[in-house]
């Protein structure tokens, strides 16, 4: 199951941050995982762990490709590294063009 995700990891043409698209496509243990961190901001490695499905030392194998690829940041807490996804800006997504819209 591992080499599964990972396989689709590094089939994914996006690089430095994930689409919902790309996340939905794929293999379901890890697509779940990435809508879960979405949806509750951060987890933890075991909370990943346990959604994979998979041990530490795998797991942690998808963590880091997932950081490496740059769709997900680890962050440091207090209690240990965390998890948050990195989101695609939707193409077109320009906070300059609605301030000046807004402004006529």
């Amino acid at each position: 199951m591992v080499e599964q995700m990972l396989t689709a990891i590094d089939a994914d043409p996006t690089d430095g941050a994930l689409s919902l698209g790309g996340a939905a496509m794929l293999p379901t243990p890890l697509s779940n995982m990435l809508a879960m961190m979405i949806r509750r901001g951060t987890l933890d490695a075991a909370e990943c762990h346990d959604m994979l499905g998979l041990d530490a030392d795998d797991g942690t194998r998808v963590l880091r490709r997932l950081n490496e690829r740059g769709w997900i940041v680890a962050e440091e807490h207090a209690a240990g590294l965390r998890y948050r996804v990195r989101l695609a800006r939707k193409p077109g997504a320009d906070a300059a063009g609605w301030t000046r819209a807004l402004e006529e």
